[in-house]
């Protein structure tokens, strides 16, 4: 066979990495997540005048000066300011969020609404991020909905206990009668809000619970894929283990295999791999695993995924896991296809186009020193992949 003999530093335009990108299928999904208030953000509203005395005072656990305050006719379900999700804070509330029993208490006796007036985010939602099971058994003992919903995302206080990470709560919430399949107006279920939160202990729980290992929300993502898009290895194995299937695609062809090669999470990949899932299974656009960890430059996993025989996606006119490394200027991954046997065997076309591609963006001189750094790098792995090449042919 002839020597390639490539012409290694011809010039390109950067027109040309625009002509030759690729695009991945839709993009991950995301769990949207609750915030807290904190006594410093409440402090940042005093400073303006924009918050009460009572709220404030609760803010600092000052519970002499929220008696006080109370005593003199403070109102214990004023609103307090816009928090999230068109929702404000109540006093109650932030005392929930504090973990404050004995305001709670206070509060409560002086009539606080135990749900938090309609507008406001519900105390027991609080009480859960902040994983405080004995003000949430004070809120449920007063009358508290553990399957309240307020702002236009369907929100349970469960899924609060999801992204806590708190067992105890969701123990309690669950023996009150939560339903543990309840959904979010985008479908995700507390099995799935746990995978995502990385809430293992949790997991457990709903796990118990007997939940729909099949369930999706509404794009087709399940537990199994949250798990290893967030790099969860725990919570990957716990929902496997119990009969989740680790193939399903979802509507955009997204597999859990694909989720845990953007993350970079080699336990997870292996995880996926011991249960049989496909490393060849591509989106309807032809995306693939190992274009997803060429572009996230996770060397390691492409070299798990090639361990297992899978495809590195050599065409005759693309080679796009090379290019994917080639635009995230990632000379491991470059190094990782280039020194497979298929690439050994890529030819002229692929390896001499990311050359030029490579040197097009020197030569351009607008990346950073450290992104320069990395380029060069890239050039080294395809000078070496050349003289391989040449020493082969």
């Amino acid at each position: 066979m002839p020597r390639l003999g490539l012409s290694w530093l011809g010039g390109l335009g950067l027109a040309a990495l625009a002509c030759k990108a690729t695009v991945a299928a839709a993009p991950p999904a995301e769990v949207p997540g609750l915030r807290l208030p904190t006594a410093r953000w409440i402090a940042s509203f005093a400073d303006k005048g924009g918050v009460s005395e009572l709220l404030l005072a609760v803010a600092k656990r000052d519970v002499a000066a929220a008696a006080h305050i109370l005593r003199e006719g403070g109102n214990p379900n004023e609103m307090g300011p816009m928090l999230q999700g068109g929702l404000r804070t109540s006093p109650l509330g932030m005392a929930a969020a504090r973990g404050d029993v004995a305001t709670v208490d206070l509060l409560l006796e002086a009539g606080a609404l135990p749900n938090g007036p309609a507008g406001t985010r519900p105390p027991i939602w609080n009480a859960a991020l902040s994983c405080s099971v004995d003000v949430t058994r004070t809120l449920v003992r007063r009358g508290a909905s553990v399957e309240i919903r307020r702002g236009a995302g369907g929100v349970t206080p469960l899924l609060a206990a999801c992204q806590g990470g708190c067992p105890s709560v969701a123990c309690v919430m669950i023996e009150r009668g939560a339903d543990p399949h309840a959904a979010t107006v985008d479908g995700v279920t507390p099995l799935m809000a746990a995978a995502w939160w990385g809430s293992a202990a949790v997991l457990r729980k709903l796990l118990d619970a007997d939940p729909d290992l099949l369930a999706t929300d509404h794009a087709g993502h399940d537990g199994v894929y949250f798990a290893a898009l967030r790099g969860h290895t725990e919570c990957l194995g716990l929902l496997l283990d119990a009969g989740s299937k680790a193939d399903r695609a979802t509507v955009h062809g997204w597999t859990a295999l694909m989720a845990a090669a953007r993350s970079g999470c080699t336990s997870c990949i292996t995880l996926l791999l011991d249960h049989k899932a496909d490393p060849n299974a591509t989106a309807a656009n032809g995306w693939s695993p190992m274009q997803e960890a060429a572009r996230h430059c996770h060397a390691d996993v492409m070299k798990q995924l090639l361990a297992v025989g899978t495809s590195v996606g050599i065409t005759k006119a693309h080679w796009t896991a090379l290019d994917e490394a080639v635009r995230g200027g990632c000379p491991d991954a470059m190094r990782v296809l280039l020194e497979s046997e298929a690439g050994l065997h890529a030819g002229r076309h692929h390896v001499d186009t990311a050359a030029r591609q490579i040197n097009a963006r020197v030569k351009a001189a607008i990346a950073s020193p450290a992104v320069q750094s990395r380029l060069t790098k890239c050039q080294q792995v395809l000078d070496e992949a050349k003289k391989r090449a040449e020493e082969a042919f």
